[in-house]
């Protein structure tokens, strides 16, 4: 929830939980530096934060990130698991807007929109 002067706001937020495993920790780096080349190519400033909602341990990139439910958000969250999904060998990301899953981003799927 959001506070603005004496208002409290609710902004609708698209949650994004789940795991990718990667081949090896060097497939990982390199999976996250194209999700970070990714963010850099979009003009949403903070997208270039999102990254830190992430933990990786050994070969294994877990992901419990927030957004905005907003069309721009989405589109630039929906580029940045795409890519992530693109190299990994198992897992899936789930988008859920509330209890309700709005998108799944499942490991080595090619985006044939």
């Amino acid at each position: 929830m959001f506070t603005a002067d004496r208002y409290n706001v609710r902004m609708a937020c698209i949650q994004y939980q789940g795991r990718y495993e990667y081949i090896d920790s060097i497939a990982l780096e390199q999976a996250l530096a194209i999700a970070r080349a990714e963010l850099d190519d979009e003009e949403l400033a903070e997208a270039g934060t999102w990254l830190r909602f992430f933990v990786t341990q050994g070969k294994q990139l877990t992901v419990n990130l927030t957004v905005p439910a907003n069309a721009e958000h989405r589109f630039v969250a929906a580029n940045m698991f795409l890519a992530l999904a693109r190299g990994a060998v198992d897992g899936s990301v789930e988008a859920l807007q509330g209890t309700t899953g709005v998108d799944r981003f499942v490991a080595g799927v090619e985006d044939d929109a």
